[in-house]
């Protein structure tokens, strides 16, 4: 399946994101900030995790004209500032020290609503053991670094270099038995996508990294019944929505 965009521009700068979002539901405060962000933007509607990651991929490496894939999940809400934030991040290559060694960066957000819980670790042995909020901060005023290496994220606002996306998949990985991600202990016998492209990563020696500074609201489980708040998926038709800035 080929997705092409008529009078595509070419970039202006080293730094062209697309925002990419597998997006099954339709949340009013996410739409109406993701309106408000000067980037272009595509969204995978009413497909299954699999398709919509799929459909996304496809469509940011046949565009060549874009340098990194932005995936924001339909339940975070990414402000303009932030967004803009993470961009200046990426620019300046504002990774240890200066190095300009960024190939995945991510913002900070709530593992589910109201929760102090962060969609990361830094041990890479427990992916279920996420970071306290308060943890992360007294680590990097600790370091006086506000960006810091992490070993598993799930997508917040997560920024891909073009090398990475070319290289990594996004087709989840088949559970083990007995695993108890979230995932599986909802009867889904297979890691999410996200959970499944940091392992990836790892095992390729892809660093990925947080940026401390820039923290968004998730609105996972908000009213306790999260699958099925606003959903279009199996009611709509699905379809690939592409939006210029």
């Amino acid at each position: 399946m080929m997705f092409m965009l008529d009078g595509a521009e070419p970039p202006t700068s080293k730094v062209n994101p697309l925002i990419c979002s597998a997006s099954p539901r339709d949340i009013p405060e996410v739409k109406e900030a993701l309106e408000k962000i000067r980037c272009d933007r595509v969204l995978a509607k009413y497909y299954t995790e699999i398709e919509a990651y799929a459909h996304l991929r496809e469509f940011f490496l046949a565009h060549k004209e874009y340098s990194h894939m932005v995936l924001c999940p339909d339940d975070l809400v990414v402000t303009s500032q932030a967004f803009e934030a993470m961009r200046r991040d990426v620019e300046a290559g504002l990774i240890l020290g200066g190095q300009n060694r960024f190939r995945v960066l991510s913002a900070m957000c709530n593992v589910v609503w109201n929760l102090p819980k962060l969609t990361f670790n830094m041990k890479g042995d427990n992916h279920i053991d996420f970071c306290d909020l308060e943890q992360v901060v007294t680590l990097a005023r600790y370091l006086d670094r506000p960006i810091l290496q992490v070993k598993d994220c799930y997508f917040s606002c997560t920024w891909i270099r073009r090398e990475v996306v070319e290289k990594v998949s996004f087709d989840g990985l088949p559970a083990e038995e007995g695993c108890k991600c979230f995932n599986c202990m909802h009867g889904v016998k297979r890691h999410s996508i996200d959970y499944a492209f940091a392992q990836e990563c790892n095992k390729r020696d892809i660093m990925m990294f947080v940026d401390t500074r820039v923290r968004l609201k998730h609105l996972a489980w908000r009213l306790g019944i999260d699958v099925f708040e606003n959903l279009g998926l199996g009611v709509e038709e699905p379809e690939m929505r592409f939006r210029k800035a």
